[in-house]
């Protein structure tokens, strides 16, 4: 977990998988948030994109 907000609920999280070849194309980094409405629903998460940020493209 990366942060909880004031009523301990988990406002992020990032998940790293490394690089052995049984994970090409997955290593990397991955982030993702959370925020709430007042009365402590989900109101909005934000998943990491396909490809790790920073990750070279393939051709």
């Amino acid at each position: 977990m990366t942060g909880y907000d004031t009523e301990y609920r988990p406002t992020g999280n990032k998940v790293t998988i490394p690089s052995p070849p049984m994970t090409t194309g997955l290593a990397g980094t991955y982030t993702y948030a959370s925020a709430y409405t007042p009365t402590g629903k989900v109101q909005s998460v934000d998943l990491p994109a396909r490809r790790p940020a920073g990750s070279p493209r393939r051709r």
